[in-house]
């Protein structure tokens, strides 16, 4: 008796086990398939959104997240007005946008023409240094959007020496660019700041005039240096007489 109960275990274990991997089988045969697609599918979706769920940020950029949906309890739909995403990889939903600036003092170039006091056209070719406010950049991106330069940025610069220069003549104008640019800057630098960019500095790279306003003004200059010159002989050759005395 103590001989045959070893035995029964012994052959109701082998019993046990063809049953459990027939079900095992059965199981395997049934959700194998579907189980394989679903995991073939999940794959290929995020390779198809994988630019669309990962966005890298450069150095010397930031983010601004639009939510497209808002999720009750965590989070609402529009802008994100309270963060700027960082540098480096970000995760978001496939159907939010992740806008990118350029944070960095940047540099752009601007042609134009401006009438002087007395109706006369001048072309001018500028050099705008600016640079986004990085605490406030996602208003930046609600208020007046990517395309800041060419909405906010030149039309108020050129706005500025249009009124500056319409109330000096051709020559008072090529002989006080320093003087322009300086009041420019500080007229443009508070209205710029108010919609979130910074205006760094401005350069007056060239004065273009018509050809006669042009050639008139290099005449008068030409005779100003050379008044000047003749003066300083003159006091040159005074001191040489008063010292020979």
């Amino acid at each position: 008796m103590e001989q045959e109960q070893p035995e029964r275990q012994q052959d109701d274990s082998q019993q046990a086990k063809p049953g459990l991997a027939s079900r095992y089988r059965k199981w395997a045969d049934r959700w194998g398939p579907r189980i394989a697609i679903l995991l073939f599918a999940t794959i290929f979706i995020a390779i198809a959104l994988f630019n669309r769920i990962f966005v890298f940020i450069e150095p010397g950029e930031q983010g601004v997240l639009y939510r497209r949906i808002g999720i009750p309890t965590l989070s609402t739909g529009g802008t994100d007005l309270h963060n700027a995403y960082l540098e480096g990889m970000n995760v978001k939903m496939p159907y939010n946008d992740l806008v990118v600036y350029n944070v960095r003092a940047q540099q752009v170039h601007d042609e134009f023409n401006v009438l002087s006091s007395d109706g006369l056209t001048l072309k001018l070719e500028v050099s705008i240094r600016y640079r986004p406010r990085r605490d406030a950049l996602p208003l930046l991106h609600v208020e007046v959007g990517p395309d800041y330069v060419e909405t906010v940025v030149k039309p108020e610069v050129q706005a500025n020496l249009r009124i500056l220069m319409g109330g000096y003549t051709p020559d008072e104008i090529y002989t006080s660019q320093g003087y322009l640019i300086r009041r420019t800057v500080e007229n443009a630098m508070p209205e710029l700041l108010e919609r979130h960019i910074i205006l760094d500095d401005l350069l007056i790279k060239s004065i273009t005039l018509p050809e006669a306003v042009q050639d008139s003004i290099e005449s008068k200059l030409r005779q100003q240096q050379a008044f000047l010159e003749y003066e300083f002989r003159l006091q040159r050759e005074e001191k040489a007489v008063s010292y020979t005395h």
